[in-house]
């Protein structure tokens, strides 16, 4: 319904950004890696109830056998999942998701449809981040996001904004998930305050009536947030690749539009 994009990509080669620009996700591609173990539960090659080390080993005892799957896809384990070649062929393929990868930091100097990071400085001046690697940001412990060679383990890597609506719709149209796993993926499960719950690494809350499901987070230079509104069947995708962006306050109104209702009942984008 609505697609709009501002600023520059690259502003040394010159980019803008645009409808296919892919910008870093942090944290917030978590639920792919959520989708994709329930993928395998569904096929039963894993049970929710397993502990990690019935297919892992390195852990101490009492992780190997108290910690389980649900326990890491609840975000409560302490724990990371990698596992990017999975998700890359069972569900960006399937999606459709052509512009979404979990690229490397060379890639990320050299491939032209992904933005980059424009991070602010201790003076208010902003520098690449991925081409000044030994600049650090004053205001998130001393992080710059190009230092990675890729992605964290279990977080998302890059994507663009029609590919992470395209990958809004598939747990609920059967692309990725069958019913009721689907249902499990974004079940409340942990109560985080009077409306506000933690599912399988999205957070969900109740905004005026209706259940809205939500993932956010940023980096220096780095911006995502993603919603999805299951009664109204809206979503909303808002990139960034520079410090400074209202990120916050932008979801909020798009919730207020989708909803009427305002923000408030605990977490709901990160964390």
């Amino acid at each position: 319904m609505l697609s709009r994009s501002y600023g520059m990509a690259d502003r040394e080669k010159g980019i803008r950004n645009h409808e296919g620009s892919a910008f870093s996700l942090s944290s917030a591609g978590k639920p792919f890696h959520a989708v994709a173990m329930l993928q395998l539960a569904q096929q039963r090659r894993v049970q929710l109830t397993d502990p990690v080390g019935r297919y892992l080993t390195g852990f101490t005892r009492d992780i190997a056998e108290q910690v389980t799957i649900h326990h890491m896809l609840a975000g409560n384990s302490g724990m990371n999942t990698p596992a990017e070649d999975y998700v890359q062929e069972n569900i960006f393929r399937r999606c459709g998701m052509t512009g979404t990868a979990f690229s490397t930091r060379p890639q990320w100097l050299t491939d032209r449809h992904i933005a980059h990071p424009y991070m602010m400085l201790a003076g208010g001046s902003r520098v690449d981040a991925v081409r000044n690697l030994d600049k650090s940001s004053p205001y998130l412990a001393g992080k710059n996001p190009g230092r990675a060679f890729i992605d964290a383990p279990g977080d998302g890597g890059f994507a663009t904004a029609p590919d992470l609506v395209r990958f809004a719709h598939a747990p609920g149209d059967g692309t990725v998930l069958n019913r009721p796993w689907a249902d499990l993926l974004t079940a409340a499960k942990l109560p985080h305050g009077p409306a506000s719950f933690g599912s399988y690494t999205i957070p969900v809350r109740i905004v005026n009536g209706q259940w809205m499901f939500a993932r956010a987070d940023g980096n220096p230079g780095v911006g995502a947030s993603w919603s999805i509104y299951p009664y109204t069947g809206w979503v909303g995708v808002i990139l960034s690749n520079s410090d400074g962006v209202p990120l916050k306050e932008m979801s909020q109104q798009e919730m207020r539009a989708v909803t009427g209702g305002s923000p408030g009942g605990g977490p709901g984008g990160g964390g």
